[in-house]
């Protein structure tokens, strides 16, 4: 009985590691025939991390990882996550990590599928992260939560995510 109790347990424990991310999902469709999906990720030695796929129908999936300083535990470590498409070259996409307390920027290559360093915008961890485009600049808002005391804050650039200035919401 005892070796049916550990197998069962064994199963159940190595499942874990291919389960379903504990995270939200973003899916964004450039074309009908592809699809990029942002989403958190175990990643070689446990390590969840955030991570951009790019599904091209009828093709194997590419994986990039976002993100370098995640966690081993088991919960979700980017509390909110966003991107828009950044003209024909790519993606811009902003995080909040919990493992690596703060506010994430990277720029994502749309044909190599490569990023760029993260740049981190904040050390606080913010509850709701959005990243849009006006008027030819971008412009990510991070909201705190309320027992922090920190004002909400405005990154804005108008060199597409090269350089930031940050402008706090009043």
């Amino acid at each position: 009985m005892k070796q049916k109790v550990c197998l069962f347990l064994l199963l159940t424990i190595s499942g874990l590691a291919n389960a379903e991310p504990l995270c939200g999902t973003v899916f964004a469709k450039p074309t009908d025939n592809t699809q990029v999906t942002l989403t958190q990720q175990v990643f070689d030695g446990g390590l969840q991390e955030l991570a951009i796929i790019y599904q091209l129908a009828n093709a194997k999936q590419k994986t990039t990882r976002l993100s370098f300083a995640g966690s081993k535990e088991a919960g979700c470590h980017f509390p909110s996550f966003n991107l828009i498409k950044g003209g024909d070259w790519g993606w811009h996409v902003v995080w909040t990590s919990s493992a690596n307390q703060g506010v994430f920027y990277a720029r994502v290559d749309g044909e190599a599928w490569v990023s760029s360093f993260p740049k981190k915008m904040s050390r606080a961890v913010a509850e709701q992260v959005t990243v849009k485009e006006m008027q030819g600049k971008l412009i990510i808002t991070a909201k705190y939560p309320a027992n922090l005391n920190l004002p909400d804050e405005n990154f804005i650039s108008d060199d597409e995510g090269r350089n930031w200035d940050l402008a706090p919401i009043k």
